[in-house]
């Protein structure tokens, strides 16, 4: 961030940042789902990465979100990618295979969701000690780059 601050001459306020997202969501104006679903990836993967825990506040707000994503966006790989990654989070695995399960045929058409959800799968079945099912879509995965003709993940799955 002061590198940021630094070269941008703009200074820099996570907390800031993240209630204008969360604002841009509840004025459910035209910007509403992209700053609901950067809010929400945010908190899901960005905290999970940095080792961050979830206050009980954000998970309220994140399953206000998911709901209203539900209602809104029933179908869409996006919210329903991050849905599972937040549910994986709570242990609730089983959840996490499901809402991948519905939403994967919508993402057919978008190679790059379908490698992306595919390879969610194979990660929630290893973590379910499942893993022949997990290799299954792990090669599902890498099946997907192979056919649109790209090999840049399949030497590291491989």
């Amino acid at each position: 961030l002061r590198a940021a601050t630094f070269l941008s001459g703009f200074q820099g306020d996570r907390e800031a940042g993240l209630r204008m997202l969360l604002d841009c969501w509840k004025e459910d104006g035209m910007f509403s789902p992209w700053g609901a679903l950067v809010w929400v990836a945010y908190q899901v993967d960005t905290k999970t990465f940095l080792d961050e825990r979830l206050s009980e506040e954000d998970v309220a707000e994140c399953s206000s979100i998911f709901r209203w994503a539900a209602e809104t966006h029933p179908n869409s790989v996006f919210f329903s990618g991050i849905e599972a990654d937040f549910e994986a989070c709570r242990r609730n695995v089983a959840l996490s295979m499901s809402i991948v399960d519905r939403v994967a045929p919508f993402a057919k058409e978008l190679k790059a969701l379908e490698w992306a959800l595919n390879y969610k799968r194979g990660v929630y079945e290893l973590v379910d000690l499942n893993f022949s099912r997990a290799a299954q879509y792990f090669e599902s995965s890498l099946e997907v780059y192979v056919r649109v003709g790209r090999r840049s993940m399949v030497p590291f799955m491989g």
